[in-house]
């Protein structure tokens, strides 16, 4: 499939890295107009569809800590009313549309548990089941310089690229364009697609994915309970 297809589709996620997610997820439902699948380790929602008559027959049990991963404008409407969520994140899906990309020799590694205590003390944004789980598919990678590691970068449950972090002594250096690049490379050469989950008003990272020049879709949504 064409990636101007996949950002226009309306299973987005399921398309970009199907046979990940369904490694990963259950799906709830299945059909033409409404798909929903569910990570019971984050307790997240991956929702695409507009079938707001389906997804209340589902009549889901939202536990403190789930969320929701939305496509459609409306459904997510309906579903802040349906379940009284107060947070609202907009985001845009960042695809990289070549199959090849010019890199220089870095030395960009695949790092080992030895290195979980670091990664935990200096990103937030993941549980520890998850950060577990990445490691265990040697899917998190660090970048060198001179024998020591400079920053972080991973691939998410769900195949997007993220948990991008470089150490205060080493910003401004350019290091965090340096650690996506490789992890793009890594991907391609897997056969895999590079892409990420950008939140709208995340500038520094918007920044990296236009230098890198890959494409972006509409609008969409994580709701939180």
């Amino acid at each position: 499939m064409a990636i101007s297809c996949i950002l226009d589709s309306m299973s987005n996620i399921f398309d970009l890295n199907y046979d990940k997610v369904i490694a990963n997820y259950g799906f709830l439902l299945d059909t033409p107009n409404l798909k929903i699948a569910y990570d019971e380790v984050e307790r997240v929602y991956f929702i695409r569809g507009n079938d707001q008559a389906a997804f209340d027959h589902l009549d889901l049990k939202i536990e403190d800590g789930a969320s929701f991963d939305i496509l459609d404008y409306d459904l997510k409407e309906h579903i802040k009313d349906h379940y009284d969520l107060t947070e609202d994140v907009p985001y845009r899906v960042y695809v990289y549309h070549d199959d090849k990309i010019e890199i220089e020799d870095h030395d960009f590694r695949i790092l080992d548990l030895d290195f979980y205590d670091l990664i935990r003390d200096n990103y937030e944004y993941a549980t520890d089941d998850e950060l577990k789980h990445i490691f265990e598919k040697k899917e998190m990678y660090g970048l060198f310089v001179s024998g020591e590691i400079v920053g972080f970068i991973g691939v998410h449950r769900d195949g997007t690229m993220g948990l991008l972090h470089v150490f205060d002594n080493y910003r401004k250096r350019g290091y965090g364009l340096i650690l996506e690049k490789c992890l793009i490379a890594r991907l391609i050469a897997e056969g895999k697609i590079a892409y990420c989950n950008v939140v709208i008003d995340n500038e520094a990272s918007k920044r990296i994915q236009k230098k890198l020049g890959l494409k972006y879709s509409d609008e969409r949504y994580w709701l939180f309970k």
